[in-house]
């Protein structure tokens, strides 16, 4: 289909030339193509339709009527062509200039919304997870209904995107939301979408905590995809899989997703750090040690590494393997100072358990800390707490609860020892007497959080009641207002 109208429809007023069907029937073939990651034919067909489209500029023979979104359908193919295949981005640049004035003046119209989404698969590609979502979202409120394909992976592309953002809950909202619209079974293209719709449905089920059920489901996407192979289905179950070996410690299991990911006729959608994190991590669990300092050292050369939190902390495990301690130390304060909030969320809390754990060993001058450490895991369990993850939640717990009864001594005999600086501003507030709302606004944080602190806060202090925490730190709390 063209754009909004009549124009490019076959039967509108206009009657449409050969060389015209040509072009519309190639592009076509060449988006089946792509879905399904024959990129030698996508851009086979490509090159064929961008030919019939030159000569539309230098007519020769048949006028042939002009269709805006077949260019755009063009330029869109060949950044996800390259993205796939190349290490240039240029084809990339050209989709986005071309689509930038138009965004820019709101002229984006449904002739767009292939390009729009094509946009945002390759920024999602660059690791440009704010920028896909936009662009997906965009081009998925384009997309007509007589296109169910497009519609299908705009919500499943954007599910994974949100699975990536650590908004668990907006992704399966949105697959709850194509679970709604009408059956595809209709569409010539029924079995391709159910392999795209099974994929990222195990995925959000597996973070919901349904692991059997959502393997079951992946398992299922996988069967299909014999048939009717999907490179964005294909990506969402390799995300996955990689997710239910890390919680299963299945370390032989990650290994072999991720070898298997290094050649897969795709490109996986990691960042240089999280790929290099990811295969670190199994290295180190299957005791492969040669392999780690070799990908740790050769990881160091690459500018990036300065600023990546996972770089510092395999760097801390290493240290501590060799003994260097205070190196350690040392790399575990730069990998907590290079959190930032486009770092994936199970990415930040492992970041910060690994703190933790080295915290609790060689925190103060060499010797354990367990207030750093515990404030370390506290704020993991946090960010696990938010997106949902509630298998991870309990290992961090369980690393946490560990440390308190090294805390029983320094509660005793001086209970604000065993606070973080921020639960000692959040108990002084309690004990102060103000609400969790309002401290939630002091500290620009959620009530949520706030009443997740103050459960730590309490633990800590070995209490069960909010109103104990003003006699424990000697608080007298503020009269009411007149």
């Amino acid at each position: 289909p063209g754009a909004d109208g009549a124009a490019g429809v076959p039967g509108a007023s206009d009657v449409l030339s050969a060389p015209w069907l040509r072009a519309a029937a190639l592009v076509h073939v060449g988006l089946g193509a792509l879905a399904a990651g024959d990129w030698a034919r996508a851009e086979q067909c490509a090159r064929a339709a961008a030919a019939i489209v030159d000569s539309f500029a230098h007519p020769s023979g048949d006028a042939v009527p002009a269709d805006e979104s077949i260019p755009f359908d063009l330029l869109g193919m060949a950044a996800i062509v390259e993205a796939h295949t190349d290490v240039a981005d240029n084809a990339y640049r050209h989709l986005d200039a071309a689509l930038s004035p138009l965004r820019a003046r709101n002229r984006l119209t449904s002739a767009h919304a292939f390009a729009l989404l094509a946009l945002g698969d390759v920024q999602l590609l660059r690791g440009e997870l704010a920028a896909s979502a936009v662009n997906i979202t965009r081009g998925g409120r384009l997309v007509t209904a007589d296109r169910p394909g497009l519609v299908t992976h705009a919500a499943v592309a954007l599910a994974f995107v949100r699975v990536r953002q650590g908004r668990w809950s907006d992704a399966a909202d949105g697959i709850d939301r194509l679970a709604r619209l009408a059956p595809a079974d209709a569409t010539i293209e029924h079995a391709w979408i159910r392999t795209q719709v099974l994929a990222v449905s195990g995925l959000v089920r597996m973070l919901q905590g349904d692991v059997a059920g959502g393997a079951a489901l992946l398992a299922e996407s996988e069967a299909g995809a014999a048939a009717t192979p999907s490179y964005i289905a294909s990506i969402v179950r390799l995300h996955g899989r990689i997710i239910v070996a890390i919680a299963a410690g299945d370390w032989r299991g990650l290994e072999r997703h991720l070898d298997d990911a290094e050649e897969p006729g795709y490109r996986h959608p990691y960042r240089l750090g999280e790929w290099n994190a990811l295969k670190l991590l199994a290295a180190w669990h299957l005791r492969h040690l040669a392999q780690f300092r070799r990908r740790l050292s050769e990881w160091s050369l690459n500018p990036t590494a300065a600023d990546d939190p996972y770089y510092w902390a395999f760097g801390a495990i290493l240290a501590e393997h060799q003994g260097r301690f205070a190196d350690g130390l040392v790399a575990i304060r730069r990998a907590l100072g290079a959190i930032d909030a486009d770092l994936d969320p199970l990415g930040r809390a492992w970041v910060r358990i690994v703190a933790g754990t080295y915290l609790g060993r060689y925190g103060r001058d060499g010797e354990p800390d367990p207030v750093e450490a515990l404030a370390s895991y506290d704020e993991a369990c946090n960010e696990l707490r938010e997106i949902g993850a509630t298998a991870f939640v309990a290992r961090c717990e369980a690393l946490s609860n560990a440390l308190v009864d090294d805390l029983e001594l320094a509660r005793r005999t001086e209970p604000a020892s065993v606070l973080s600086p921020q639960q000692l501003r959040i108990a002084t507030a309690v004990a102060h007497g103000y609400t969790s709302d309002e401290i939630a606004g002091m500290e620009h944080l959620s009530k949520r959080t706030i009443d997740y602190h103050v459960a730590n806060i309490m633990r800590r202090l070995g209490i069960t009641a909010r109103r104990e925490i003003a006699r424990l730190l000697a608080v007298r709390p503020d009269p009411p207002s007149a």
